[in-house]
């Protein structure tokens, strides 16, 4: 499950470049801290439930600002 919630930050970021909107990068939980994360996880195996649920939950949110952020982005110029 961490695993696929992995790659919806990235998956946000491309169907936003994919409508013609900016393609974000950054939030909560990033590229650069789902691999620190997955370096933890690697050093510290034990940790390893924490990190999965860490890795879950950030991943979504990540996701969930960068798609409100392009949502807001593409009906900014649409007429009411």
């Amino acid at each position: 499950m961490a695993a696929a919630a992995a790659t919806l930050p990235t998956f946000a970021a491309l169907a936003a470049a994919g409508t013609g909107a900016t393609r974000r990068n950054g939030g909560p939980v990033g590229k650069t801290e789902r691999c620190l994360l997955a370096v933890l996880a690697t050093a510290w195996p034990s940790a390893l439930p924490v990190i999965c649920l860490v890795v879950v939950a950030g991943s979504l949110l990540t996701a969930g600002r960068r798609l409100v952020a392009t949502h807001r982005e593409l009906t900014a110029g649409a007429p009411a």
